[in-house]
C-alpha cells in the first residue's frame, strides 16, 4: 500500500494530465455524437450537383429521402401546379365539387329561335362551349335550355340558379335523364310572369 501511495505521489502530475486529456477527448466525442443525432433527425433536403463534383452517398441518400418524404404524405397545396388538371375521381368528397359553372351577364332573349346559344361570360367544367354545351334559348320568353356534358343526370344532380336581375328570380326545372337539354332555367318577375334575366348556374 505504501508503495502505491509513493507511486501516486511521484506521478500525480502525469496522471492529472492524462485525466484532463481523457475528459477533453470525451467531450469532443460526445459533441460529434450529438451532431450526428441532430443531423439524423433533420428533414433531408434535395441536393443540387455541379459538373465535376464528387457525389457522396450522403448527398444522394438525402435527395432520395427528400423525394420519398414529399411523395408519401408530404405533398402540400403549394406543390401542385394549377395546370395539373387533377381528375375529380382522384379526390375525396367529390360530390361537393361543382361540375359546372356558367354566368350570363348580357341579356339573352329567351324567345329567340330555340337552340340559339346565349353568350356565357364565364363558363367552366360541364358548361364549356366545346361540344355544343352551354345555355341556349328555348323560343319562349324567360325560359332557357341548359346543355351540359355532365354524367350526373343519370343520378341526382344538384343545381343552383341565381338571378342577377333585380325583381326577377330564376329556377332550374324539367330535368331530363342524360338527354340534352338536361334541364331548363325559368325566370319570372312579380305576378309569376316570364321575363328574361341575367343569371348564374352552378351544378354539382
Amino acid at each position: 500500500m505504501n508503495k502505491f501511495l509513493q507511486y501516486l505521489d511521484r506521478h500525480s502530475p502525469t496522471l492529472i494530465y492524462v485525466f484532463i486529456a481523457m475528459m477533453f477527448l470525451g467531450s469532443i466525442f460526445g459533441a460529434a455524437q450529438c451532431s450526428q443525432a441532430h443531423a439524423h433527425n433533420q428533414t433531408p433536403a434535395a441536393s443540387t450537383f455541379s459538373t465535376g463534383q464528387t457525389l457522396t452517398a450522403q448527398s444522394l441518400n438525402d435527395t432520395v429521402a427528400h423525394l420519398h418524404n414529399t411523395l408519401t404524405g408530404g405533398i402540400l397545396n403549394e406543390n401542385i401546379s394549377p395546370l395539373a388538371s387533377i381528375d375529380t375521381t382522384k379526390l375525396a368528397a367529390v360530390d361537393f365539387i361543382p361540375k359546372g359553372y356558367a354566368r350570363i351577364t348580357s341579356t339573352c332573349t329567351g324567345s329567340t329561335t330555340a337552340g340559339t346559344a346565349c353568350t356565357m361570360n364565364v363558363n367552366k367544367g360541364s358548361f364549356l362551349a366545346t361540344g355544343g354545351w352551354g345555355i341556349k334559348t328555348s323560343g319562349q320568353l324567360g325560359r332557357y335550355q341548359v346543355h351540359t356534358s355532365s354524367p350526373r343526370f343519370g343520378g341526382n344532380p344538384i343545381v343552383l340558379v341565381t338571378s342577377n336581375t333585380a325583381g326577377i328570380w330564376c329556377n332550374a326545372v324539367d330535368f331530363a335523364n342524360s338527354v340534352n337539354p338536361q334541364f331548363y332555367v325559368e325566370c319570372k318577375a312579380s305576378g309569376n310572369t316570364y321575363a328574361d334575366a341575367l343569371f348564374t348556374v352552378v351544378m354539382w
